[in-house]
């Protein structure tokens, strides 16, 4: 029998691949990759840009009387033209067209109708004495010249009443008409004319002279041979001059007083005439009837 010596157990071999646990892998193995790189997200910050408003006229160029346009709804409420280069305005109310409308050339000319030019100087007197005679001078006048028409119409109605009683005096008739009292009552109405026509010019003259602008001109005084009294003259210059200067009625409320006193007394007469005249006729009517 060989007694054989256990050998001793053989050096373990150390290698590499023995001492490396298994999950573990060598850098060299990797492979070479750049890292990523976090990087943050540049946000710009935000402009907050203004609201452009449109233009009114461009927005909008609605015509008057067109309902259906409507203007931009950042319009807001004002006057716009109602159409590119029109003169005239409408109202927008920022949600709609009203019915409120501007006309500048209006608005223009009732502004100039109450400037400071339009205005006599302050104190500037109202009454001239030429307006003042026409105001108690005309009325008492036209009472005078009540005399001889009264004399002639009482003239007419004796002929008249001789013409139809005995069939003759047609030769007193024609005298009549031809009489001084009939003269003297044409030459009291041309006479109340002419001083009508003549005042109204030396009027309106003396209110150039005070300063007045544009006094109400003295050529409507020819009115009175139309109308028979200067109540034209007398009504417009009375106005015109209480807006130039504020004041002026009192020689017209005069006027017109006086105007009435002189209708009442003219109607008076007139009646007293006709009175007489039918009173005359029937007279003579009976006494032709007595003679035939």
């Amino acid at each position: 029998m060989t007694d054989q010596t256990p050998s001793e157990p053989a050096a373990p071999q150390h290698t590499a691949a023995a001492n490396t646990p298994a999950e573990f892998v060598p850098v060299e193995a990797l492979p070479v990759e750049a890292l990523p790189v976090e990087v943050a997200p540049v946000v710009a910050a935000p402009v907050e840009a203004a609201p452009v408003e449109a233009a009114p006229v461009e927005a909008a160029p609605v015509a008057i009387g067109d309902h259906s346009g409507t203007a931009a709804a950042t319009a807001p409420a004002g006057w716009y033209a109602v159409a590119p280069g029109s003169a005239q305005q409408r109202w927008w109310d920022g949600a709609q067209w009203t019915q409120h409308v501007y006309e500048p050339s209006a608005a223009a000319a009732q502004a100039a109708a109450v400037t400071p030019a339009a205005r006599a100087p302050e104190g500037t007197r109202p009454g001239t004495v030429w307006f003042w005679l026409l105001a108690v001078g005309v009325p008492v006048l036209q009472l005078l010249s009540l005399i001889p028409v009264s004399i002639y119409f009482t003239q007419v109605i004796g002929a008249s009443s001789q013409l139809i009683g005995a069939n003759a005096g047609s030769s007193n008739l024609a005298a009549v008409g031809f009489s001084p009292s009939y003269l003297l009552a044409v030459l009291a109405g041309w006479f109340i004319y002419a001083i009508c026509v003549v005042f109204a010019a030396l009027d309106w003259r003396d209110l150039r002279h005070r300063g007045v602008p544009r006094p109400f001109h003295w050529a409507w005084s020819f009115f009175v041979i139309l109308v028979g009294w200067p109540a034209v003259y007398m009504i417009g210059r009375t106005v015109v001059v209480k807006r130039r200067t504020g004041a002026g009625l009192a020689p017209f409320w005069i006027y017109v007083a006086l105007q009435v006193v002189a209708f009442v007394v003219i109607g008076i007469v007139a009646v007293a005439a006709f009175v007489q005249f039918f009173t005359a006729v029937g007279n003579g009517l009976n006494a032709a009837g007595n003679v035939s």
